[in-house]
């Protein structure tokens, strides 16, 4: 407890204040509100029109019969009214025209009832008398409060009011529908309840269900809020508990509970507010941030998570997925160690590079063809000058995915490493060099230089902090127009250079995590979604972990693909709902043009494993593996694995 020097309107007043534990609002007892003069007690009665003017009418709802079926109605006429009363039923009647409750109606309706008039205590009530409407609407049922239950609820009490809730039903409106059910015959015309009238089957039970607005939880809420809160949290109900933390920010005004400015929504209400807060299919921390400004209840923060977690349309046009850390390869030891190569097409000619990893050497060559036996020729030429390598990696494409490039692996006794399809940074090596190859090619054919001269000098070049690939492949410079100085092309052996490799490449891992991320692994049988080509997203199962972040999944349409953990993700969707989005059946599999690692399996068959090549040598491989595979005609496919039909042409 503190006494500190407050200063309100241009005085400086001392005023006690209680230091309690958390971040919560500051506030003012009211003996000191009133010594500072904030506030003041008035004994004076007044009136003000402007409270409690007008019928008031239930916002966002509107009452809608529900009637049996084949309901029958009657027209009845318009019954007398007493001379003496005329004058004041016609005064009566345009009173509830003026205040929306009735409205004169024209046209033709089903039902008809007539008016009732009952005059008590010396003022006129206008009623209909609606036993026939009443015979063909269905009752809706409510607990009612007796007077027992309301005799219990005040007992202690020592003073009490009365607050009459004249004409409550008129604050509910009708719908159209319901209104023209609800049509009397007066002297005057034909008029249409447009309020709730006296005497509808279900007004009580709907009136009631309304007023308690159709949720407990909230209604027990309200009690606490006007009739105070007991001191420790046991004595409040579970039900309402989680609202004790805050209770001295709950507020009960117009109908609605307020959290500070936020709105208390009800559970019968809730599907809707999410509903709306997800409007547009935004985001989950966009749509947090759209709800926190507004709404309130207990949960709410992981219901809108859950609920787009499993938002489907969300789920099939979501964005990629983040990039994920780099994943250092091995630094080789000796040059020619490690090799990569790749196909590239530049001004419509095919080319194929190799590119060592250790020293940086590149070369490429022009192919007539393309197929594999044009790339295994290449090679051969290549490892006959410096040797076999230890390991050769590629983009797993149909020439390095064939059965002849197997076999030529297996006779030079060499591995041969494929990256993930599609995922073209599995095979970063070999891209990058296809970039400096074109560009190597684009200028030398602006300017008209020989590619093989430019070629030679960009083999002499020193790296960043690296000799060049010359020097670093064969320990001495090679010569060429810009060497004048014999001494330079003695040989002379590159020392350190698995280490400067090593520190340049964790300097690029360096700036190439930021803003990554690692994905969690995922266990075999997960559900995931794939992202395809076209960046639509397709369901299946994980069946198997490949190697690092690769995964075999077994696809909903029947596929089975080798994907990089990149286009997976997890799918949130019930198991029934991913089912009655495939238009496949899973034992029928197809063929497409989005992924080049497909195999035929049965669902009593063993996984295949998938590889990269053609449809026609898939059925081969499995064929050998003695699986029964139905015989299809030939597929032409492009040197990236995509399907392609050739033209139909006249045959005489």
């Amino acid at each position: 407890r503190v006494q500190l020097q407050c200063k309100i309107r241009k005085k400086v007043i001392p005023l006690w204040f209680q230091v309690i534990g958390g971040d919560r609002n500051c506030i003012i007892d009211g003996k000191s509100a009133v010594k500072a003069g904030l506030i003041a007690k008035i004994n004076e009665v007044a009136v003000d029109e402007k409270v409690f003017s007008g019928l008031g009418q239930l916002k966002n709802f509107e009452y809608d019969a529900e009637l049996i079926e084949n309901p029958t109605f009657v027209i009845h006429p318009a019954r007398n009214v007493p001379y003496r009363l005329k004058e004041d039923v016609k005064k009566e009647i345009d009173q509830m025209v003026e205040m929306g409750v009735v409205e004169p109606c024209t046209e033709a309706t089903d039902a008809v009832s007539p008016m009732v008039v009952v005059k008590r205590k010396g003022k006129l009530r206008i009623c209909a008398d609606l036993t026939d409407v009443n015979s063909n609407i269905k009752r809706r049922h409510y607990p009612l409060t007796g007077i027992d239950q309301v005799a219990a609820n005040v007992s202690g009490s020592r003073h009490f009011t009365i607050l009459d809730c004249k004409k409550g039903f008129w604050q509910i409106p009708l719908s159209k529908k319901t209104s023209r059910l609800c049509t009397f015959a007066t002297p005057w015309g034909r008029f249409s309840y447009r309020r709730l009238p006296f005497g509808l089957v279900s007004a009580p039970e709907l009136f009631q269900r309304m007023s308690t607005q159709e949720d407990p939880v909230l209604n027990k809420l309200i009690k606490f809020i006007m009739k105070g809160w007991p001191e420790t949290s046991d004595e409040v109900p579970k039900s309402i508990r989680n609202y004790f933390t805050f209770r001295e920010e709950l507020s009960f005004t117009e109908g609605l509970i307020f959290k500070g400015d936020k709105v208390v929504v009800p559970e019968t209400e809730r599907k809707g507010a999410l509903k709306n807060i997800h409007a547009g299919h935004i985001g989950v921390q966009a749509s947090l941030r759209r709800a926190r400004d507004f709404l309130y209840w207990p949960g709410m923060n992981s219901e809108i998570t859950d609920m787009i977690g499993k938002c489907l349309i969300c789920e099939r046009n979501q964005r990629t997925n983040q990039k994920e850390t780099l994943m250092m390869k091995r630094i080789p030891e000796y040059p020619f160690e490690i090799i990569a190569t790749d196909l590239f097409t530049f001004k419509k000619q095919e080319y194929i590079l190799m590119v060592d990893s250790y020293s940086g050497y590149f070369d490429f060559k022009c192919l007539k063809k393309t197929g594999s036996s044009a790339v295994i020729k290449f090679l051969k030429d290549k490892f006959a000058d410096h040797g076999i390598p230890q390991e050769v990696h590629s983009d797993g494409g149909p020439q390095f995915a064939s059965k002849e490039f197997k076999k030529f692996a297996k006779e030079w006794k060499f591995d041969h490493v494929q990256s993930s399809p599609y995922f073209a940074r599995s095979n970063g090596l070999a891209e990058r060099y296809v970039q400096t190859a074109k560009k190597l090619l684009k200028k030398c054919r602006e300017d008209g230089q020989d590619v093989k001269l430019a070629l030679l000098l960009s083999r002499n070049t020193p790296g960043d902090g690296l000799k060049s690939p010359a020097e670093r492949l064969f320990s001495r410079k090679t010569r060429n127009p810009l060497c004048v100085n014999r001494n330079l092309l003695m040989p002379k052996v590159v020392e350190d250079n698995s280490k400067k490799l090593q520190e340049k490449r964790e300097q690029q891992k360096k700036y190439g995590d930021i803003g990554a991320k690692d994905f969690e692994e995922l266990p075999e049988g997960e559900r995931v979604r794939v992202q395809e080509r076209d960046k639509s997203w397709s369901t299946g199962t994980i069946k198997q972990q490949k190697s690092g972040r690769s995964y075999i999944v077994a696809m909903d349409d029947g596929r089975i693909i080798w994907r990089n953990r990149h286009f997976l993700q997890r799918s949130k969707l019930e198991e029934s709902l991913l089912a009655s989005e495939t238009q496949s059946p899973v034992h029928e599999p197809i063929e497409t043009s989005s992924d080049r690692a497909i195999v035929d399996v049965t669902p009593s068959d063993p996984l295949p494993k998938p590889v990269n090549d053609t449809p026609v040598q898939l059925a081969e491989s499995s064929s050998s593996a003695g699986i029964q595979s139905p015989a299809r005609a030939p597929v032409i496919t492009t040197r990236s694995g995509r399907v392609v039909k050739p033209p139909d042409r006249l045959n005489l």
